[in-house]
């Protein structure tokens, strides 16, 4: 049986907060109002889908075969041929990258963890690109457009499967990275593909706003991918504070972020997790380790200092142990490279004055100076990375 789409006040309570401040326009065909199956809705720039039809231009999902930035096959997963001319390798696994909300296919944050991938080889590397659901300032009908992009999501999956010529073994190696609002992407694509179930799913700062619910169907949770690991970089700002993953790790206590010289800006804290995933892929670096605790309270109150060795360590990001169970916590350098690796999981962190300058930026594309020219942040005189409005 086929989830059930988005509470009605749910979607009635965010409708209303954009009718409030744009004119509603109905496109012709859809059904709108409480018995309506379907709903395309544009408020001024915004668009809502809930179970419109997926065969259309808004969901894009590219191929990235190589280094070169401008090397993207767009995908046709109707058409055969088109799969058989795009180089994907079917005896490989499939790694498929969903960004957050006003983030697209070259987006800097989620596309440094496709450079990683092809840069260690060995998987197919998908870019889900779903700007037009996802663009600024529509974070209210992005958050209702994750249902659409998720089930849009599981038919591609499906026919992808199906071209592999072994739909198990193609869901069993599937990896589906989402972060902010993407986490939530991924966790409603694997609610439409009963029987088939993902091999994993890694969530990035799941995103928190119109998210706080105890409802695991309106989330990101264990029961999504055989294994589900989440990374928290901003909890209860920007990302989500509960544990929802089979393992589940609290960087640097969860909140803020040595880069951002542990500051109240949130949007540097959130972007954090990408980066600290993309790093972990390379077999080459040092890599991010975590002790268990039982949770985030008792890590406040100290109450997990006696698991602080090396023998309970777990590695977080691209090679944790599907095994891996439970609540964990990291630390990192104040700089990239981030990871620390085993020896200093014991050491205390430097006092904040001591922290060193970083001589490059976190993020630093064209790209982002041209989309947010006068919002770049400093900190010690180095950019961190483009803090403009919020990119969940």
């Amino acid at each position: 049986m086929a989830p059930r789409p988005p509470s009605r006040s749910l979607a009635a309570l965010v409708l209303t907060l954009l009718a409030a401040s744009c004119a509603a326009v109905q496109r012709p065909g859809s059904l709108i109002g409480p018995g309506g199956t379907k709903y395309e809705v544009t408020f001024g720039p915004c668009l809502l889908h809930l179970n419109e039809p997926c065969a259309n231009s808004r969901l894009k999902f590219y191929h990235i075969p190589s280094l070169d930035e401008q090397d993207h096959r767009l995908l046709n997963a109707s058409d055969a041929e088109s799969l058989n001319a795009s180089q994907l390798d079917a005896s490989l696994p499939t790694k498929i990258i969903i960004h957050g909300y006003n983030g697209s296919l070259y987006y800097e944050p989620t596309f440094k963890i496709a450079k990683a991938y092809l840069s260690e080889g060995g998987s197919n590397v998908v870019v889900l690109d779903w700007r037009a659901y996802s663009n600024m300032p529509c974070y209210p009908s992005a958050v209702l457009n994750t249902w659409q992009a998720g089930r849009c999501t599981a038919e591609v999956l499906q026919l992808l499967a199906k071209w592999s010529g072994a739909p198990r073994r193609f869901f069993f190696d599937l990896h589906i990275i989402g972060f902010s609002l993407g986490a939530h992407v991924a966790g409603f694509a694997s609610a439409y593909l009963k029987p088939f179930r993902i091999g994993r799913i890694t969530g990035l700062d799941p995103a928190l706003p119109f998210f706080a619910s105890l409802s695991r169907s309106w989330k990101l949770d264990a029961n999504d991918a055989r294994f589900v690991d989440v990374i928290h970089t901003n909890v209860g700002v920007l990302g989500k504070i509960d544990s929802t993953g089979h393992a589940d790790f609290y960087v640097n206590g969860g909140t803020l972020q040595p880069a951002c010289n542990n500051s109240h800006r949130p949007l540097c804290n959130h972007l954090l997790a990408p980066a600290y995933f993309a790093e972990s892929i390379s077999r080459k670096a040092r890599g991010f380790y975590g002790f268990p605790c039982q949770s985030v309270l008792y890590f406040a109150l100290g109450w997990c200092e006696e698991k602080r060795s090396a023998k309970n360590a777990v590695q977080m990001g691209e090679h944790c142990p599907t095994s891996t169970r439970g609540v964990y916590f990291v630390n990192t350098g104040w700089e990239a490279p981030f990871g620390l690796g085993l020896d200093p999981l014991l050491a205390d962190q430097p006092e904040a004055e001591e922290t060193p300058t970083s001589t490059e930026p976190i993020f630093t594309t064209q790209q982002d100076s041209q989309e947010f020219p006068e919002t770049t942040r400093q900190t010690q005189g180095n950019t961190l990375h483009p803090t403009g409005f919020p990119i969940f």
